[in-house]
């Protein structure tokens, strides 16, 4: 048995804002089970303090146009060295994730892709960790704009994602409880 998680360190990065949310619900999970998190948004700010710090990392990136964002990937990179020696994770946040949990033809070519996806990472940042996870994302319509709305409305048709044709309402295809399970998992409690 591994020994009891204390800190955190949730770093993600976000561009319409769900990744942000995820990570925010990281750190929720985590303070309800007394470990201390501490979210640093690499996009914006690069953490001031030492990675190895804290007794395990997870990162999280959101997904577009099939690449995870680069930020994530140069602090992957930066720190790769103290991740693969610690309790680490990565977590993609993507429609592509959506698509790879919905049943249907498509779903297996949505689980290669995310796969592919995740192993760039990984192979772009020299970090290695068995602990990922796919994680379904938010079609933000509020933050797109017309060209991006088109382009989502098309891909999520070509993955089977069923949306109105006038669909304004931002909509989260998240499954909070299967994020928890991958928490209770990967993260060893008291």
């Amino acid at each position: 048995m591994s020994n009891p998680i204390k800190s955190i360190l949730v770093a993600y990065a976000t561009r319409e804002g769900h990744t942000q949310k995820v990570a925010e619900h990281i750190k929720d999970w985590c303070e309800k089970h007394g470990v201390e998190a501490t979210l640093v948004n690499v996009r914006n700010e690069q953490p001031q303090q030492d990675v190895s710090k804290y007794d395990c990392a997870i990162l999280a990136s959101s997904v577009h146009y099939d690449v995870h964002a680069p930020e994530i990937i140069q602090f992957a990179k930066k720190e790769h060295k103290q991740l693969n020696t610690m309790l680490s994770a990565f977590l993609s946040i993507s429609m592509t994730a959506h698509g790879a949990v919905t049943a249907g033809p498509k779903q297996e070519k949505q689980v290669k892709m995310m796969e592919s996806m995740i192993q760039d990472v990984f192979r772009k940042s020299g970090w290695k960790t068995e602990h990922y996870s796919g994680v379904a994302g938010a079609l933000v319509w509020s933050k797109y704009g017309r060209l991006k709305k088109m382009l989502m409305k098309y891909k999520a048709g070509k993955f089977g994602t069923k949306l109105d044709a006038k669909s304004k309402d931002d909509t989260v295809y998240t499954d909070w409880a299967k994020l928890d399970q991958f928490l209770e998992n990967f993260i060893p409690l008291q």
